[in-house]
């Protein structure tokens, strides 16, 4: 485990190095289709979301406040609420279901983008999940932004390191005590 309070240059400079292999480490997995979502018809989306979680993920590890499928599936819940209001009482119906089935298999993607981004260690009892990605998004996750502001755990604040001359050198999301 870090702490940035501690030493700021080493946790940013490791913090930074995380990011970099996360962000690379997605677009193979897409490219290669290992990467399984419901938001696979929308790649710039699925890109976008599946990075920001497992580098929520990831630093939740490193400074060993985790970032756990509760806290995701409860953010996703309350997303799905705040959006659903106005659609048909059957779609919310299916959308419910569909959340309750899926968001275990979409958090096990952060996972799995994590450990083959060699920044978090696998877990030998992990699942492969499977789910049957469609080329278009459907509902509930036509409705539903990964990247979304209420999205962000509640145990995450902006850090801003700063470098040479005053200036901001890289910001990131790190766990802190609130």
């Amino acid at each position: 485990m870090i702490n940035p309070d501690a030493d700021a240059k080493s946790s940013a400079a490791l913090i930074v190095m995380m990011v970099q292999q996360i962000e690379a480490q997605v677009p193979i997995m897409q490219s290669n289709s290992s990467l399984v979502t419901p938001y696979h018809g929308m790649p710039e989306a699925e890109r976008l979301g599946v990075t920001q979680h497992a580098i929520w993920l990831s630093i939740g590890a490193l400074t060993g406040k985790a970032y756990t499928l509760e806290d995701f599936t409860k953010s996703m819940n309350k997303l799905w609420r705040e959006q659903a209001g106005d659609l048909p009482a059957d779609e919310k119906m299916a959308g419910d279901q569909a959340l309750e089935k899926t968001l275990p298999v979409i958090w096990q993607q952060f996972v799995t983008v994590a450990q083959a981004a060699g920044v978090i260690m696998p877990d030998p009892a992990a699942v492969n999940p499977s789910l049957d990605v469609k080329t278009t998004v459907v509902s509930p996750w036509n409705h539903l932004d990964l990247t979304s502001s209420s999205m962000k755990p509640h145990k995450l604040e902006p850090w801003i390191i700063w470098g040479p001359a005053g200036l901001p050198y890289w910001a990131v999301l790190l766990q802190r005590s609130c």
